[in-house]
């Protein structure tokens, strides 16, 4: 007997080794059922999954250190294009 369960219940009685039906309602009334273990067992699907990024102190240093060396040239760059302040009139 086939029961509708959340995608969670199914995905974990899959895992289970259970049999999953997965039923999809077009716009149009129409419908298709496909087993779950051929959508996702195909051997030309491949699945990404986001994880928590690992840090990496010695690449974290040489961002910083890009960083304040770009600010280094800015500065550079922005004092040797500024003008001298102007000098009052008469000498001040």
């Amino acid at each position: 007997m086939l029961t509708e369960k959340t995608r969670n219940k199914a995905l974990e009685a899959f895992v289970k080794g259970r049999k999953v039906i997965v039923m999809t309602v077009f716009e149009d009334g129409s419908i298709a059922a496909e087993k779950l273990e051929d959508i996702l067992m195909t051997e030309d699907v491949h699945y990404l999954v986001d994880v928590p990024a690992v840090e990496n102190p010695e690449f974290k240093q040489v961002v910083a250190d890009m960083i304040q060396s770009d600010h280094k040239q800015e500065e550079s760059s922005e004092e040797k294009s500024s003008t001298p302040p102007l000098s009052r009139a008469g000498g001040e």
